[in-house]
């Protein structure tokens, strides 16, 4: 078989490796999710045209019908379709927290935020929860400053001024 009769084959190939490229090279999140999004679908690609049979029929059994196509790849590709709009969705709402966390989604520009070198792991910013801490000295005024109550005229003028 010549090579272009594995066209959907060769399709896959190339856009799993765009896909993989877009992860690797990328330092945008968003950039990211959508490279595993496109990894995602080069995969179920190859899985839908390796369950195709030329000149095959939907699986009903009639006596005409001699090449049936099998319907399981299909189902399970479909069942990964919706795993992976899912996880894109879960992907995306982490995103959006990171975004109001950090106000950016560059990998370099939250770990610079975090104030820890690129090389170490996570784990190494991290202090250490069971060694002692140094023993605070008591403030000399500890006592807790009081408030002046707003009236409700004062606090609907300040909802007013917010709008």
């Amino acid at each position: 078989m010549s090579a272009m009769g594995h066209f959907n084959d060769w399709i896959a190939i190339l856009l799993m490796c765009a896909g993989l490229y877009v992860v690797i090279a990328s330092g945008n999140f968003i950039k990211k999710l959508i490279g595993l999004a496109i990894f995602q679908a080069s995969v179920l690609l190859l899985y839908i045209s390796i369950g195709y049979v030329k000149h095959g029929r939907f699986p009903i059994l009639t006596p005409e019908a001699a090449l049936y196509v099998n319907p399981l790849p299909h189902v399970l590709m479909l069942t990964a379709i919706v795993v992976g709009v899912a996880t894109f969705a879960v992907g995306l709402a982490l995103a959006v927290r990171i975004r109001e966390s950090y106000g950016t989604v560059e990998e370099e520009d939250i770990l610079a935020a975090d104030q820890r070198p690129l090389g170490l792991p996570l784990m190494a910013s991290f202090k250490n929860p069971l060694a002692k801490a140094p023993a605070r000295k008591p403030k000399a005024s500890a006592k807790p400053k009081k408030t002046p109550r707003k009236t409700p005229k004062a606090r609907l003028r300040a909802r007013t001024r917010r709008r």
